[in-house]
């Protein structure tokens, strides 16, 4: 079952704790680290950026539901649905600055 996989898999800090994958392993749900870069950005940035998707934040200790006018703060708790085998990517991505917009 999926409680096999629950808080076994913990990455340097900056890295991943597996949270929960679906039976099959293809999808799994992750607390990632964000850089304070992305502080103050929607979240949907976020999601654009990585091709995941935030499932919710953990703001203030609290659980919350993120929607499109969500802004990541200072020390939320990211955890992003995501595909396993892109994990690594994603990951990498979140820790690093986002990239500039083009207007």
């Amino acid at each position: 079952g999926w409680t096999a996989d629950l808080g076994v898999r913990r990455w340097r800090p900056g890295g991943l704790l597996s949270e929960w994958r679906v039976p099959s392993g293809r999808i799994m749900l992750a607390e990632v680290a964000v850089a304070i870069e992305w502080v103050g950005q929607r979240v949907t940035r976020l999601e654009e950026a990585t091709g995941s998707r935030v499932a919710l934040l953990t703001r203030l200790g609290d659980g919350m539901l993120p929607d499109a006018t969500t802004l990541v703060q200072e020390g939320d708790l990211v955890h992003v649905m995501v595909q396993a085998a892109r994990m690594e990517e994603v990951t990498a991505l979140c820790a690093a600055a986002p990239e500039e917009s083009e207007h």
